[in-house]
C-alpha cells in the first residue's frame, strides 16, 4: 500500500512535497495530527485507527480533533513490538 497516497487523501487535497514528508519524518512536532503520524510512524492511517479503537495508541482529543503526543505513542508502539527469540 502506497502510504503517502492515503496521507494525501487524508489532507483533503493539501498536496505534500517529498522535502515536507522527509521533514515530518526527521524532525516531527511533539503534537502530530493522524496524518503526520502515519507519515512519522510508517504505518497506514487505518492502522492507526485501529490501534486507538483498541486503546492501544494513546490520543489526546480537543474538540473534534485528536491529537497524538509522539513520545506516547512510539512507547505505546514499543509495548506492541514483537520480541524475537534466536
Amino acid at each position: 500500500m502506497n502510504t503517502t497516497k492515503s496521507i494525501k487523501q487524508i489532507l483533503k487535497g493539501k498536496e505534500l512535497s517529498r522535502d515536507e514528508i522527509q521533514g515530518l519524518r526527521t524532525n516531527p512536532p511533539l503534537l502530530l495530527s493522524e496524518a503526520e503520524l502515519a507519515i512519522v510512524a510508517g504505518i497506514s492511517p487505518r492502522s492507526i485507527r485501529n490501534y486507538e479503537r483498541r486503546s492501544l495508541l494513546p490520543f489526546i482529543k480537543i474538540g473534534r480533533r485528536k491529537l497524538y503526543r509522539k513520545d506516547a505513542v512510539f512507547q505505546a508502539l514499543e509495548r506492541l513490538e514483537f520480541k524475537s527469540v534466536v
